[in-house]
């Protein structure tokens, strides 16, 4: 679960210094790259998602706390 959370906040982190936003402009009017890209990581996100829901689903249901 440490590993998991590790591996988040380490993605924010790297999303927020690798925004490649212009220093003049607004970072969120800034649309640099392919949109196949998003998709791409999107859908394994999804995938990954998924995933650990499938896994985690039978101590779910043996009465272990979401949380």
């Amino acid at each position: 679960m440490a590993f998991g959370g590790f591996v988040m906040f380490i993605g924010v982190f790297l999303a927020i210094l690798y925004t490649g936003a212009s220093k003049t402009g607004d970072m969120f009017d800034v649309i640099d790259g392919h949109i196949w890209v998003v998709v791409f990581w999107g859908l394994v996100a999804a995938i990954c998602q998924a995933i650990g829901l499938l896994v985690i689903k039978p101590a779910l249901v043996d009465g272990m706390g979401p949380i």
